[in-house]
């Protein structure tokens, strides 16, 4: 399973709550789901909040594989 979060305290609530109904359904259902990680979306590398949040997930055992960098250039294309 891939994981897909914003680096944002809200997604984090939201993904801790996910983690343990993933854990409910490996030990009810399948105990051979395996997650492969995370990817950050809506990343932006230089904030300290951002790091930190890639900090936890690790923390919490999600390996975070890839970070998408949240883009000014790309928000301005999808407004006109």
């Amino acid at each position: 399973m891939l994981i897909c979060a914003q680096p944002e305290a809200l997604s984090l609530l939201a993904l801790r709550s996910f983690l343990r109904v993933l854990e409910d359904v490996r030990e009810l259902v399948n105990p051979n789901l395996k997650t492969l990680g995370a990817v950050l979306t809506f990343n932006n590398p230089q904030s300290i909040h951002h790091q930190d949040a890639a900090t936890e997930l690790q923390r919490a055992g999600v390996h975070v594989l890839a970070t998408v960098n949240r883009s000014v250039k790309l928000a301005e294309l999808a407004t006109t």
